[in-house]
């Protein structure tokens, strides 16, 4: 966490005001603050028995406060068209490690909590995300081992087998761009 002018702690939220309102305090107050996108895209999914949507299209806003040169508080927020076609959105803070040089090559991992409303869920999260990169661009992968897919779909389309209580592991990839750094 990053301290303002006058000593207290700089906090962190789950919304996109917040977000706002925390990375001008931070930024005012001299904190290394990098200013990331995401564009989501691909997911795979290990049971195959289910016509999941794959292509998972999506844009994402984040902050990433710098502890140290080893470590980022990270606060993001986004939408992405989810495995059930669905427009899921979520919010989240996390803390990110890094291996490496951020401004060369390096890699990350981290874990995220936050509010998750899609993907078969509507409530808290945790996520964990790694990744490999050089300098501004890197390639993340996410993903959870098996849990239960539910009962959906909403279709009547008989042909829609997601309506069947599945099991499925999850993994997606996404692109991650550092466009600012303050």
């Amino acid at each position: 966490m990053s301290r303002i002018g006058n000593g207290k702690k700089c906090k962190t939220g789950s919304n996109m005001k917040f977000i706002s309102v925390s990375f001008l305090a931070c930024a005012l107050a001299g904190a290394d603050v990098d200013v990331e996108t995401f564009v989501f895209g691909l997911s795979h999914h290990t049971n195959r028995s289910v016509d999941w949507n794959e292509r998972n299209y999506g844009l994402g806003l984040g902050l990433a406060y710098h502890v140290n040169k080893y470590s980022d508080i990270t606060v993001f927020t986004g939408t992405y068209n989810d495995s059930f076609n669905d427009q899921a959105k979520f919010a989240s803070v996390g803390l990110r490690g890094i291996i490496g040089d951020r401004n060369a090559l390096h890699a990350t991992f981290g874990l995220s909590g936050g509010y998750l409303n899609g993907s078969n869920v509507n409530g808290f999260v945790i996520m964990p995300v790694m990744s490999l990169g050089y300098d501004w661009i890197d390639i993340c992968v996410t993903g959870q081992p098996n849990k239960s897919s539910g009962n959906n779909s909403g279709s009547s389309d008989p042909r829609d087998n997601r309506n069947e209580q599945s099991s499925t592991g999850v993994y997606a990839g996404f692109i991650k761009f550092r466009i600012a750094t303050f």
